[in-house]
């Protein structure tokens, strides 16, 4: 049996905002809603990324390098510490996780329904460039990727 010490902060947090009931901490814990919440696990965005890129057929070096693209480019970060969208400190035009860039991508991106400023929509949508694109879009960061 898991108790809410147990849980993770991240596992807690994809319960409290995927609209499902949050626990209040201030009241006594029911233990039937504790067990049912046991199962989430929250994944890291490494993680995040390689199962994305599993879902799309790549490989297991595809994907690494994907994650050490996001790692260069963000320090693996979607979200600046305000919780806004992080964006380039060179360009401001740069987006998220993988820094994709509005001016030249968000057409393109929206085309494809991948929305960059969102974790998912900025995953999807570089994977998708590795795929049709190759690393090219990355070549700033390639010092510390290639």
């Amino acid at each position: 049996m898991y108790t809410i010490l147990q849980m993770s902060l991240a596992s807690f947090l994809t319960v409290a905002l995927s609209g499902n009931p949050v626990i209040d901490l201030n009241q006594a814990v029911d233990t039937a809603v504790v067990q049912e919440l046991a199962p989430i696990t929250a994944l890291s965005l490494p993680d995040v990324i390689e199962e994305q890129a599993k879902e799309l057929g790549m490989s297991a070096n595809m994907a690494t390098l994907a994650q050490s693209i996001a790692f260069c480019e963000s320090t693996m970060r979607q979200f600046d510490k305000n919780g806004k969208v992080l964006r380039g400190r060179v360009d401001s035009a740069d987006t998220g996780l993988f820094q994709i860039n509005k001016r030249y991508h968000k057409a393109r991106a929206d085309k494809h329904g991948y929305d960059i400023n969102t974790t998912e929509g900025n995953i999807g949508y570089a994977l998708y460039l590795l795929q049709t694109d190759g690393s090219r879009h990355w070549n700033a960061s390639k010092k510390c990727w290639g």
